[in-house]
């Protein structure tokens, strides 16, 4: 099970693409789904459940494309700054090494969103020496993070909205 939770919309949001979406995906009755969106339209951040880590990220990108930001839930089942920790593992001989002790910094003191932006940033272009696993997770990410999805071809794309 996965917690993911809405942040805002967007300008020009579709907010009743997004209650249907809620109704579809995370299996809420109308009155429920429009309860959730309209917390998310209040500033709010309601927090509901998918089945799946695979299946949640679906959904954010889902959300997305309807203009409504969500990402992971953290709590004690998800620490975004050690699933960060993780992914930037392999990429310390790879980044500069001041955009890595940079990167790091951030993610410990809380700033993840940001360290994942300046991750993006500062990655070799495609091709190059990111393995393609590093770069599939990193993806991963920001979707978790409520970032704009990453293209494959172009990891540098979402940058600016993490």
């Amino acid at each position: 099970m996965r917690s993911v939770e809405l942040l805002r919309a967007e300008r020009g949001a579709k907010k009743v693409s997004c209650t249907k979406l809620l109704q579809a995906r995370c299996e809420l009755g109308l009155a429920r789904a429009k309860n959730a969106t309209d917390a998310m339209l209040e500033g709010n951040r309601p927090v509901l459940t998918l089945p799946s880590d695979e299946e949640a990220r679906a959904f954010i990108a889902e959300l997305g494309s309807l203009g409504i930001r969500a990402r992971f839930a953290e709590g004690h089942e998800y620490d975004p700054a050690a699933e960060l920790a993780k992914a930037m593992l392999p990429l310390e001989g790879v980044l500069p090494t001041d955009a890595y002790q940079a990167i790091t910094s951030l993610a410990e003191h809380g700033e993840w969103e940001v360290a994942l932006s300046h991750c993006l940033a500062n990655l070799p272009p495609p091709g190059g020496s990111v393995p393609i696993a590093v770069q599939e997770r990193l993806r991963e990410l920001a979707l978790e993070f409520g970032a704009s999805p990453i293209k494959p071809d172009n990891p540098r794309t979402a940058a600016s909205d993490a």
